[in-house]
Order: structure tokens, then C-alpha cells, then sequence
């Protein structure tokens, strides 16, 4: 290779800008960040929901570990309703044990809906022994507070068709602990589960999640303050059509739209995602149960589409 050689003058006529060609650079890059300001701000999330990211990513990494630890089981999410008892029941007991313990109902007595032992007390929380913050499960951005008692210490709930049975076994339903959840709301016939569901498919081992593929099929998701209570996401999905699509146009649970009408939400192959509601009525701002999707039909399709998938 032949090296060619250069005056020093030479060379320093053609290195770096001049002045005037480093102002245009300058000046051009301020126009494009203010031009490209407002659509970042409107497509990424904020610091906090980076933190809620962050926290998915660690409580479903405690789900898998629990997995396997148990076997391919998952944690149990068949969770009883305790209507704002202020005391959690104890594993043992009947209604004793979840995948996460506390309720936050509405209800002057709920002393559950702020205690931060509940979350990380392996007495009544699975994950307990896999992740030792009670932070995690709240957003920064869930101001929400049960009046008289004080702030909530939970935001997150999981997928109603993901988990294992611990608390309603029902051997002649064929709801066997460590089993698959009943979930006959998934077929839109109510929402308290007490048989399994004659349409869907639910998920109660890592192994069993084939459809939709794990990438796909959510596992814990931030609540709205005015839907959140117990510890399941319920998802109507009605008869489906011929193509495995979801009917169901009716919503029961409501995801939290903090983020500027957005949520976080992790799936089971462990990663999370930021995803914004194109719909209003999805963004309740009331307590409502079961009511239907309107303009957030297209929101509450993509939901269903991450939930579980026809048998």
C-alpha cells in the first residue's frame, strides 16, 4: 500500500468544520429536537414507567423462579375475595394462599390495602421468599388510597387464566390443586370462577404455555385505582369465532392508564412492554364493573389477544 504525503497546511484545510459550518449544525440540530420532542414524548415512556418496567421485570422473574422450584407449577392466583377483611388469612387455612396476598377494596376497614409486610411475608405471598420488596408492586404514578386508611400499597394484578389452583379445589369440576384455574368468565358467563372454561385455554405450568407463545401472553399488568381489588385481571372473552378470535366486547377488569393513557404490562417469556390505550372509555375514572368497551373495542381486542387463546 502506498502512503501519500501532505503539507501541514494542506491537511489543516481539510479537517473539522468552520465556524459557520458548525453553527448550521448547531441551529440544525435544535430545529430537529424541537420538532422530534413532542412525538418521543408521546411514543416513549416516562421515568416512572421505566420503574414500573423494571418492576414487572423482577416480580415475573419471581413467578418463574417459583416454576421452577415447584415443578413447572405456577403460583397459585385463585386467590378468595376477603371484601376488605383487614387480615389476610394464613397458608393452611381455606382462602389462605396466593401468588401475592392483599386486597384493595375500597372498604374504611381495609387495613390490607396498606400493609407492605403482606407482599413480602412468605406466610401469605408465594413470591415472598423470590422477591423481598413490597415496592415492586406498586407504580410511582398510583396515587390511589383506600379513604380513611391511606395510600395503596399494591397496583398490580395478574392474568385471571394464568396460575395454579390452591385455594377452590373441586375435584368433581375437575379444579385439582396445582391444577388449571376454573374461568368460566373467559366464556362470558360471569366473572367469579367455578368451572373450568369450556372455550380457552388456561396456563397452570410454565410447559403448558404454547398458545399464545409466552412473548405474547401477558402475565401481570398495572390495574386502574377504581377497578383494582382482588388479586386477578379478569378478561371476557366470549364464544369464539371460528378463527380463535375473542367476541366478547364487554370489559370487567380495567387496566391502569397512567402513563399519559398508557400501561406496563410483563409477559411470560419475562419481558415487559409499554403499551398506550387508543380508546377513552378504557380510561375509567369511576367505579364500574362490566361494561362495554365502545371506543376501546380495538383496545380491549389487543388485550384479549395476549390473554389466553382457544382450545
Amino acid at each position: 500500500m502506498k502512503s501519500r504525503c501532505h503539507s501541514a497546511s494542506e491537511s489543516n484545510s481539510r479537517l473539522g468544520f468552520t465556524l459557520v459550518e458548525l453553527s448550521v449544525v448547531l441551529a440544525t440540530s435544535a430545529v430537529l429536537a424541537a420538532l422530534l420532542y413532542p412525538v418521543l414524548a408521546a411514543t416513549h415512556p416516562d421515568s416512572q414507567a421505566f420503574q414500573c418496567l423494571n418492576n414487572q421485570r423482577q416480580i415475573v422473574l419471581a413467578w418463574q423462579i417459583y416454576a421452577v422450584d415447584n415443578n413447572d407449577v405456577l403460583p397459585p392466583n385463585d386467590w378468595h375475595s376477603g371484601s376488605g377483611q383487614p387480615v389476610a388469612y394464613m397458608k393452611g387455612l381455606p382462602f389462605s394462599w396466593n401468588w401475592l396476598a392483599g386486597e384493595m377494596d375500597q372498604v374504611g376497614s381495609n387495613t390490607q390495602a396498606t400493609n407492605t409486610d403482606l407482599p413480602i411475608n412468605p406466610r401469605f405471598s408465594a413470591l415472598a421468599i423470590y422477591n423481598h420488596s413490597a415496592g415492586t408492586y406498586h407504580c410511582p404514578a398510583d396515587t390511589s388510597v383506600v379513604t380513611g386508611v391511606g395510600p395503596r400499597v399494591r397496583s398490580v394484578t395478574m392474568n385471571a387464566a394464568v396460575g395454579s389452583v390452591w385455594n377452590h379445589p373441586n375435584q368433581a369440576a375437575g379444579i385439582v390443586p396445582g391444577g388449571p384455574l376454573p374461568a368460566n368468565f373467559l366464556d362470558g358467563s360471569g366473572w367469579t370462577g367455578t368451572i373450568l372454561s369450556k372455550y380457552w385455554r388456561t396456563y397452570n405450568k410454565l410447559t403448558g404455555m404454547i398458545q399464545p407463545a409466552p412473548a405474547k401472553l401477558f402475565v401481570i399488568t398495572d390495574e386502574n385505582p377504581f377497578s383494582i381489588n382482588d388479586l386477578g385481571f379478569t378478561v371476557s372473552m366470549g364464544v369464539p369465532e371460528a378463527n380463535g378470535q375473542a367476541t366478547s366486547t364487554q370489559i370487567i377488569d380495567t387496566p391502569a392508564s397512567y402513563h399519559d393513557g398508557a400501561v406496563t404490562l410483563s409477559f411470560a417469556d419475562g419481558h415487559t412492554e409499554f403499551h398506550r390505550w387508543l380508546g377513552s372509555t378504557i380510561k375509567i375514572t369511576q367505579a364500574i364493573s362490566a361494561y362495554n368497551a365502545g371506543d376501546s373495542l380495538q383496545d380491549l381486542q389487543w388485550l384479549q389477544a395476549r390473554t389466553t387463546a382457544a382450545k
